[in-house]
Formats: C-alpha cells, structure tokens, sequence
C-alpha cells in the first residue's frame, strides 16, 4: 500500500475517532440506551425506505444534468447512484464519488471528463440546496436567530451560484471568454487544474438553456433533500417541538457532517453534527445521540443492503472501485 494511500486512511479514521469521542463525551450511556429503545421499528423502516427514495430521485436528476450523446446511454442510473453511495459507506474520503464516475465512464461510455463534470455540477447544486436547508430556518426560529450572520453568507453564496448559471444561459459566450480573461490571474501551478474543472462543469450545462429541465432539475432536487428532513422528523417523532423547520436545520448539519473527510460511513462526523443541532434545539444529549445513531444506522446500512443487491449483479469488483480514482486521474 502507498504511504499516501497510509495517510489517508490514519487522518480519515483519526477524524472519525475524534468525533466518536466528542459525541460519546458527556452521554449518559443508559439514558441513550433508554431513548434508542423509544423508537419505533415503523419509523426505523419508513427511514430506511426514504434514504433509498433519496437516492431515486438523485439517479433521475442525475439523467437531466448529463448530457445528451450519442456514446453515452443514461440507462441503469439507479444502480450506478446505489453502489457508488455503498462505496462512500465501505471506503473512506467519498471513494463513492469516484466509482459512480468511473461506472458511468465504463460502463455507459461517457468520457471521464463528462463522468466527473457530472459529480461536480451535483455536488455544487447539493450544496446549495443545503445551504437553502440552513437560511430558512435560522429567519423564522428564534432559538437559533444567532446563526443569522451565516445565513446572510450562504445568501451571497447562493445567490452568486444562481446568478451565475442564469448569466451562463443566456449569455453563454460572453460567460466562457470572462472564464478565460479570470484564468489568466491564477497561479500557474494551479491553472491547468481549475481549466479542467471549469471545462468539466461546462460540459454538463446543457440542461441549463432548456426550461423544461430546469423545471425537472428543481422538482427532482426538493425530494432529495426532503427525504432526509422527513427521516428526522420521524426519528425525532416530535412534532410540536420539531418540526419541518428544525428538520432543515438539522440536514445542513448532516450535510457539513458528511462533507468533512473521514472513516467510511461518515461515522463520528454526521453523528456529531446531528447531535450538536438537536441540542441546539434544546434536546437532550442523549435525545440527541440516540436519534443521530438511528438516522445514520438507518441512511447507511440500508443504502448499502441495497447497494450490494446492485454491486453483485453489476459484476464489477472490489478492486475495481478501490482504484476508480487512480484511473479516473491517469485518463483525464
């Protein structure tokens, strides 16, 4: 094994060790036992059937941002999207990603440039939705209105993604001779890299200059989201006190959880995330614990049960996904 490779997996399981540590630190370890066992097994079940739905809906918009080509077929994606969010459960630092590009490169003949670009405009277009998730809720509760100053960030932010692809639709040349004006001023040991993102993104923007699939894109982008937020109201089985603005505010936490670099499976980073938004909610610790250890068992295992079901019928090996990246790198 490389040394890089070594120090991936020490930083990822040291992290995850961290946060399994700041979670466990001041839970009282019968009481979360007692809160565990408050949950039902129907909400349990009706989680684990979400996370999967999620991921449905992921696969169907996943078709509307790639592009349409003759090469590629857009066929399968569903099981594309389950083994690669498998792998992000069984390999560390969303090796997932990785092997969802490389499928869709081997197995569906898009060019590994596409295959990439893809999980990029995704990944952009994830994160604003999460930040969306986070702005809401910190406006209209007063229990964490401290958190406004983020807000207004994300707003800015927000605001800079859609404004930006909205200029890209309708003034697409103008947007690409402004990219290469503004590549002149990186660095140079930086600018071939960002060249490739930046021709990675375009090449999956198509979608954006036609009005029905911006229409598909948002309703296909609100139940991706709305699935988790549904997952914690179930957990949480708490209405009056929590409800679809607290279960917002929780998934940006899960989201920034799942973002951090880590062990496989999130484990630590989105237990804590989930833990410390509840709290802040004035849930106990072990409320909270408890809820952030079923949401995760329920997101994870049961996405890869169903992954699993994908992987061995896809006949594509282990080894295969472990070095999707490597080859991902070598032809791009």
């Amino acid at each position: 094994m490389k040394l890089s490779r070594i120090l991936q997996l020490t930083l990822g399981f040291g992290i995850a060790a961290f946060f399994i540590w700041w979670f466990f630190k001041d839970i009282d370890f019968a009481k979360l036992w007692v809160e565990m066992k408050e949950v039902s097994l129907a909400a349990i079940i009706s989680s684990c059937v979400l996370a999967n739905v999620s991921l449905w809906f992921r696969a169907q918009r996943w078709k509307i941002i790639l592009p349409d080509t003759q090469a590629g077929s857009k066929k399968g994606m569903f099981a594309i999207t389950e083994i690669g969010f498998m792998a992000n459960s069984i390999l560390p630092f969303r090796l997932g990603e990785a092997v969802r590009a490389w499928m869709l490169w081997r197995r569906k003949g898009y060019r590994p440039m596409i295959s990439v670009g893809s999980l990029v405009v995704e990944r952009i277009f994830d994160t604003i939705g999460f930040m969306t998730m986070f702005v809401v809720p910190v406006f209209f509760m007063k229990s964490i209105s401290h958190y406004r100053i983020y807000g207004w960030i994300f707003i800015a932010v927000i605001s800079g993604v859609v404004g930006s692809a909205t200029l890209y639709r309708y003034f697409p040349n103008s947007m690409k001779r402004l990219a290469t004006k503004l590549s002149a001023l990186i660095p140079k040991f930086a600018r071939n890299k960002v060249t490739l993102l930046a021709n990675e993104l375009v090449s999956n923007l198509d979608w954006l200059f036609d009005a029905r699939k911006i229409s598909a894109f948002v309703a296909l982008s609100i139940p991706i989201i709305f699935c988790y937020v549904a997952m914690l109201i179930i957990v949480v089985g708490n209405w009056a006190k929590f409800n679809i603005l607290g279960g917002m505010f929780t998934v940006a936490f899960v989201a920034f959880g799942a973002a951090l670099p880590g062990a496989p499976g999130y484990i630590g980073t989105i237990h804590k995330a989930i833990q410390h938004s509840l709290v802040l909610q004035d849930f106990s610790e072990e409320f909270a614990g408890a809820a952030a250890i079923i949401f995760h068992a329920a997101s994870t295992y049961s996405v890869v049960l169903v992954g699993l079901f994908f992987y061995f019928t896809s006949r594509i090996s282990f080894k295969e996904m472990s070095k999707a990246k490597q080859q991902l790198h070598e032809k791009q």
